[in-house]
């Protein structure tokens, strides 16, 4: 699946993944997302970069070893922060 949910609200966007939750259970789903939040239940997160595969592992391990995931994991998590300093600015 590629970008699954990128046109739907919050509430669509958990039903479906809800539901994908339940249809994994025995099944292998290959998910491309740009939203890193999406990755925190998958149980192996393969990484890219030019076409290679420069990492793998659970997000716990991406999120706190240095490398591509990372480095993007915090710059989404940083949108709040620099959307509210524009507006004290």
């Amino acid at each position: 699946m590629d970008e699954p949910t990128s046109d739907l609200d919050a509430r669509a966007e958990h039903l479906v993944f809800t539901g994908l939750r339940e249809l994994a259970q025995d099944r292998a789903i290959v998910l491309v997302t740009h939203n890193l939040a999406n990755t925190v239940v998958a149980d192996r997160i393969v990484v890219m970069e030019g076409g290679c595969v420069t990492a793998e592992g659970t997000f716990s391990q991406l999120t706190t070893q240095p490398g591509l995931f990372r480095d993007l994991w915090l710059l989404q998590q940083d949108r709040g922060n620099a959307s509210l300093e524009r507006e004290t600015s």
